[in-house]
């Protein structure tokens, strides 16, 4: 995913986005020198001569290490802007090198190849985000006694690159481990306060609960949500949130429950609250529905899917829970999560917990019910009866197509789905 808000950018005092070839030639008009987030590169990277380093694998896994950054080709370190061979980019054999030289493996890499309207002038610009899986190792051979394989951890020193000591490499591994229990905390705590929120003042219903975390935290750089972003991020997930679907498109977005409050969105902390189920000003008889999106580009996403059914001999004692509604809120989830970290320029992968909820301590199991041929909602007689369910956490790019999005949310919603024996109907 192409970062947004560079070195480039902020040398230039642009606001977030895209990186252009002007950028690039008004920054070395400029005299921008070298960093730790960018280096100038004159030529395209080359494959290693007489068993030395990989120098791409190298420079790449030094930026990730560090707090991420560019590698601009086609600017040599004199500052001319001779530009690159377009043609001679080769992002396949770059990106192998990476697979056979790093470890562990970097995946989210970009290559931008920026040419002029004229085109005379080309530069090849690889984006490398700061690793949550850092440290990086670099595998090449050293020359002593003789030829060995050795490992070694580059990082960004300024504006060159070194080696990092033993001490810096067990702080980077440290550094790794508390940033993702420190993550994984954050995201449960989110998901956990929606519950104490909005499930426990209700009595014996069931609830869907989704929480989304930026995996790194986002940068204080575009400001926060307006009340008027809130309902251009809500619209523009409903409609990412149809298009998604393979089938069921005519089926009613949860997100409708909610009313004229998307539109008059409450104040939380640090966050906007789209509700019709906690203050009491809001509540209806509609479904309950309770969205909060954060400035921090966190997203909670609580739903009421406790139905009643059909069946003459139906279920006592248990949750009933709505499959449809669990469908279709994953998608809107993630179509959500997607808009505002796309809003607020996020360039880091979103973190998800999911998982069903009821009033703690209730000895109800749960049961599902999904639309039979005639369009009632029908509990199977086959179908599970768990009492307890498992939560489920996965990771969704902002940017990611719309492919990926519909496989992150048909995971969501199996994840849950299947635990009673139930499939995913809209997004395959």
């Amino acid at each position: 995913m192409v970062s947004s808000w560079t070195r480039i950018h902020e040398h230039l005092g642009l606001p977030p986005g895209p990186l252009t070839v002007d950028n690039v030639l008004d920054a070395v008009r400029d005299g921008l020198r070298e960093a730790d987030v960018l280096d100038w590169k004159g030529a395209l990277p080359q494959p290693p001569r007489d068993g030395a380093w990989n120098e791409f694998a190298k420079d790449v896994a030094a930026m990730a290490n560090t707090r991420g950054g560019l590698l601009v080709y086609g600017v040599s370190n004199d500052l001319q802007p001779n530009g690159i061979d377009p043609a001679a980019v080769d992002t396949r054999t770059y990106g192998q090198w990476l697979r056979n030289h790093v470890r562990p493996f970097l995946a989210d890499v970009d290559y931008l190849l920026l040419t002029s309207s004229d085109e005379q002038k080309s530069f090849l610009v690889v984006d490398v985000p700061a690793s949550e899986f850092a440290p990086h190792s670099v595998a090449g051979t050293a020359a002593r006694d003789k030829d060995q394989n050795a490992f070694v951890v580059p990082y960004r020193d300024r504006d060159h690159t070194a080696w990092m000591e033993e001490h810096q490499i067990t702080r980077a591994y440290r550094d790794r481990f508390a940033g993702q229990q420190r993550h994984d905390q954050a995201l449960s705590d989110l998901w956990t306060a929606a519950r104490d929120l909005v499930v426990e003042p209700v009595g014996e219903e069931a609830w869907v609960i989704f929480a989304a975390q930026p995996v790194r935290p986002v940068p204080r750089l575009t400001g926060e949500v307006t009340r008027a972003d809130v309902a251009v991020i809500v619209e523009k997930a409903f409609a990412a949130a149809v298009e998604i679907r393979t089938k069921g498109r005519e089926v009613v977005p949860v997100l409708y429950n909610a009313g004229g409050s998307r539109n008059n969105p409450r104040v939380g902390l640090r966050s906007w609250v789209v509700s019709n189920a906690v203050a009491s000003a809001d509540r209806d008889s509609l479904r309950g529905v309770y969205v909060q999106l954060g400035h921090d580009g966190s997203v909670v996403f609580a739903v009421n899917v406790s139905t009643k059914t059909y069946r003459e001999d139906g279920p006592t004692g248990v949750h009933v829970v709505n499959a449809e509604v669990v469908d279709v809120a994953a998608g809107e989830f993630v179509a959500l999560a997607q808009e505002l970290g796309r809003h607020l320029y996020i360039e880091s992968p979103l973190g998800i917990h999911a998982g069903l909820a009821a009033r703690e301590g209730s000895a109800l199991a749960y049961e599902c019910a999904s639309r039979d041929d005639i369009g009632y909602f029908t509990a199977s007689r086959s179908s599970r009866k768990p009492r307890r369910m498992q939560p489920w956490t996965t990771e969704v790019l902002p940017n990611g197509s719309v492919e990926a999005t519909r496989a992150a949310a048909e995971e969501l919603a199996s994840s849950l789905l299947n635990q009673f024996g139930v499939s995913s109907r809209l997004y395959r």
